[in-house]
């Protein structure tokens, strides 16, 4: 039997994911996953995965811990490499406890593997320190949630120690005054930090007299940390994350494949943006009718000269799975020529032991001479090229786009600022599908030359303002405001 992996996703950015961590989501049967995981994790996972959410937002649990729990044990049971992916680390509020004593009572083995925990991930996005030199010696993490009308209890305050506090948004009134009951003074440093780690974090600095009037006007809701202390005060020196040229902006990525786009997502979100690499070849599968087709050119092949045009790398993956498919390799056939202008695509068919005829732009141009029959493969796409008869290679599972989309659209996050193409015919595709819900600016990315280029682009046509507000002395609060380049 497969162990279940309780594995922590970080605090929401999912660069803080662990190498171990994506390791077992490449491999994952199952995922059973919570409110604040980020969809590019679930991306990481193989399309067959089925997905279970069972998020929990404040008073409002989509599904009982029991149930959760005998979900885990029964997908197990079934034989599933099963991974139960929980917001943080899977040991700290997040009862991951409870999770791995239901399975051990169950006689289901299990492994844990720690995850980036809100309370030091969120504060250190916002330039806070848990622990500092001669200010904080140590820290505590706390719950602000509490079942009963009881307020929590926090303890005496300590001078050299950061007070952390998570699921206390909703209580922070209460939290306030169960501080000052405790010995906190009113003038203890307090910053509430929303969405931390993501594009849409904002900060609320103040004090404990005051903190509760600064989130209610800065209409800030769950989830959030509250760091409490006098490490709060380094922010001013210390806050980086609003700083990059691009924070708070959301852009979506959508290539054919992963290869197209890897280094400059990694390179936007190095400028502050949160990316959404969106690779179609996950959602992309052989057509149905191409095997015949395929057949068919082959037999042609083997008595007169064959031409196919691959214009995109799903195409040209594609079509070599369907001579492995029938084990037939194009080596082995003389009178069938694969062309391409795509550098990605020789480089890919060349890598895989073929050795494609270069062509130039426009299909056609050059010094290739077609004889005989001639396709053109589009990428899941109709693009016929004059005298040829089009191929259509693969096919896009278009529901698959679904938990992404949702996660966009949803009405905690702000749109999507920016989407950045590598691939008009995918484009193209989406859009036919009716599964566009992006209204934003659009970038071409065969219209920039370097990977600087499109940062610069996108910082000088994407709006943004941070807000230092100067009207209450110590607020500092940052805000990602989206919108619409025209």
């Amino acid at each position: 039997m497969n162990p279940v992996m309780l594995l922590g996703a970080g605090p929401g950015d999912p660069q803080l994911l662990s190498v171990r961590g994506k390791t077992v989501l490449e491999m994952a049967d199952v995922v059973v996953y919570d409110r604040l995981v980020s969809p590019i994790l679930l991306e990481s996972s193989p399309y067959s995965t089925e997905l279970f959410y069972v998020g929990k937002a404040s008073s409002a649990h989509s599904v009982a811990q029991e149930d959760i729990h005998q979900l885990l044990i029964q997908k197990a049971r079934e034989g599933k490499r099963v991974v139960r992916l929980k917001g943080g680390d899977p040991f700290i509020f997040g009862r991951g406890g409870e999770e791995a004593m239901a399975l051990r009572a169950a006689g289901i083995p299990f492994q844990i593997i720690p995850g980036v925990s809100s309370a030091v991930g969120v504060p250190a996005y916002a330039g806070i320190p848990v622990t500092q030199r001669e200010t904080a010696n140590s820290f505590r993490v706390v719950t602000g949630h509490v079942s009963s009308a009881e307020l929590p209890a926090f303890g005496p305050p300590r001078a050299d120690e950061t007070l952390i506090i998570l699921m206390g948004l909703s209580n922070l009134r209460e939290v306030v005054a169960s501080l000052h009951e405790n010995g906190y003074s009113a003038d203890m440093p307090v910053a509430v930090t929303r969405f931390g780690t993501t594009s849409e974090q904002t900060t609320v600095r103040g004090t404990l007299m005051d903190i509760s009037s600064r989130v209610a006007r800065a209409k800030l809701k769950s989830p959030a940390v509250i760091a409490v202390g006098d490490t709060v005060n380094l922010r001013d020196t210390l806050a980086w994350r609003e700083r990059l040229p691009l924070f708070g902006k959301r852009i979506l990525c959508i290539a054919e494949t992963s290869e197209q786009m890897r280094a400059e997502c990694d390179q936007l979100q190095e400028a502050g943006a949160e990316v959404f690499p969106f690779a179609l070849e996950r959602y992309a599968t052989v057509s149905d009718s191409c095997e015949a087709r395929i057949a068919s050119v082959l037999c042609d092949a083997a008595t007169m000269q064959v031409t196919i045009i691959v214009r995109t790398l799903l195409g040209a993956k594609a079509l070599l799975r369907v001579f492995r498919d029938r084990r037939t390799y194009p080596a082995r056939l003389f009178r069938l020529t694969i062309a391409s202008a795509s550098e990605g695509v020789i480089a890919y068919l060349e890598g895989q032991g073929v050795l494609p005829e270069r062509m130039g732009e426009p299909l056609g141009s050059g010094h290739l001479l077609f004889g005989g029959q001639v396709f053109s493969e589009s990428g899941g796409g109709m693009a016929p090229v004059e005298g040829t008869c089009p191929l259509t290679l693969v096919e896009y599972r278009v529901g698959g786009l679904l938990p992404l989309r949702s996660w966009i659209e949803n009405k905690e996050m702000h749109p999507v600022d920016a989407v950045v193409s590598y691939a008009e015919i995918a484009v193209s595709h989406l859009r036919r599908q009716e599964v566009w819900p992006f209204r934003a600016l659009e970038l071409r990315r065969a219209s920039l030359s370097g990977k600087e280029d499109l940062i610069e682009e996108l910082c000088k046509r994407l709006v943004w303002t941070n807000v230092h507000a100067t009207d209450h002395g110590n607020e500092d609060r940052c805000d990602a405001l989206g919108g619409i380049a025209n």
